[in-house]
Order: structure tokens, then sequence, then C-alpha cells
């Protein structure tokens, strides 16, 4: 016959051992690799720092290289796509601004954090027009380029992200396809 103390042990375990059986922190957020709408943006927002934190809105980011961190960290920049770009372009008296219809205004930026939370998509590297639908466990894993087992005919490629950032921390990352 088991005692309390020796079933509370046991669902403690088992409780253990299920957690650490996904790095996702939440359970319900599990990579469902569905195929998503990718992000349309004609500009995102001017980076500033309000104390020490990144003002909540949208921006363009890539992954950051940290080492010694299980975080992905973003270095947050600028972007401007299409006509708009080609103004800002004008006013930086800058020609080579906006190759590939888009230019990154590299400076200033910031660097955040990714929510284990965040909801978070991944482009398709063969073209522009589809994103697939990941949580932020599986972006770590294809980051850090972990053994993982992908979808066929999918292939992790570091393209830019357009990040929501709500409260010092990246909510939402949706991968942006780029040529």
């Amino acid at each position: 016959m088991r005692t309390p103390r020796t079933l509370v042990l046991v669902v403690m375990s088992l409780l253990v051992a299920a957690g650490c059986s996904s790095l996702s922190v939440d359970p319900a957020a599990k990579p469902s690799w569905e195929s998503v709408q990718p992000p349309k943006v004609e500009v995102t927002d001017e980076v500033r720092i309000d104390g020490v934190e990144l003002e909540d809105g949208t921006y363009w980011a890539n992954v950051a290289p940290v080492s010694g961190d299980d975080d992905i960290v973003f270095r947050v920049t600028r972007v401007r796509f299409g006509e708009a770009c080609e103004r800002w372009a004008a006013e930086i008296l800058r020609e080579d601004a906006c190759l590939d219809d888009y230019g990154v205004e590299e400076y200033p930026e910031a660097y955040v954090v990714l929510s284990p939370y965040a909801r978070v998509s991944v482009a398709v590297p063969s073209g522009p027009g589809e994103n697939l639908r990941v949580d932020a466990a599986t972006l770590r894993h294809l980051v850090l380029e972990d053994v993982f087992v992908l979808p066929e005919g999918y292939e992790w490629v570091p393209f830019p992200f357009v990040v929501t950032v709500e409260a010092g921390a990246i909510v939402e990352a949706h991968q942006y396809w780029v040529p």
C-alpha cells in the first residue's frame, strides 16, 4: 500500500517528466506547421527606447547571435517597402537604399527577447506567400540547428522577421521571405 507521501512523489515525478518532454512553455502551443499568411507591412515603427525597454510596436528583426543564453534574442530595426522606401531613399540621398524593393534602417537598433508564449511563423523558403505556424520552442530548435524532425520539403533559412513588441518582449514573430 502506498503512503500519501509516495503518491505525491509519484505524481510530482510524472509532472516533471511530462514538462521535460517538451521545450514549449505552453503545452497548447505545439508547432502545427499549419500554413498561414505571411506578414504584410509597408513601414515598421521607428525604434525608440523608453527608459531601458523598446516601445511597444511593430519592427523588423533578425535573430541575433547571443552565446550562453537559451533565449532567442532579436536585433530590432526599421524597414520600409515600395513607395515608402523610395521616399526614404530620396530623403537620405541613397539610391541603393531600396534594393529588392525594401530598405532597412540599421540604426537606431535594439535587442529584444522572444517571449516563450509568442505567436510564431516561419517562411517557406521556396518563395514568398506562405508561412508555417510553429511555437517559440520550435523556433529555438531551428535557430540553434538542433536535430529536429521537420515537415517534408521544409528547411530553415534565417530570413528576417516582422515582430510585435509589448511590455519589452516580442509577443509575435513572423518570418518574412526576402530574395
